[in-house]
């Protein structure tokens, strides 16, 4: 994913990775990684959970956003009060 998403950044395209295995994501360097504290299966939460769920994609959105490039952004949606 990070090779297609390197090019899609070279078309002036923002992208982000979610990811809950964050050494894959420093092997893989894509621009923008938010690193999800949730089981492999569950990157958007847990099924049925949709405070969770729609508080990581605004999330994601946010960072695609303001084109934030940190390597390694963590985002725990229960630290944030599921906004």
């Amino acid at each position: 994913m990070g090779l297609i998403q390197r090019e899609m950044e070279e078309k002036g395209i923002r992208t982000v990775s979610l990811m809950n295995l964050p050494n894959i994501g420093k092997i893989v360097r894509p621009p923008r990684i938010i690193q999800v504290n949730y089981s492999l299966g569950t990157i958007f939460g847990h099924a049925g959970d949709r405070d969770t769920q729609t508080a990581i994609l605004k999330k994601a959105i946010e960072v695609a956003l303001t084109g934030e490039t940190e390597s390694l952004l963590v985002y725990d949606p229960a630290k944030e009060g599921n906004e």
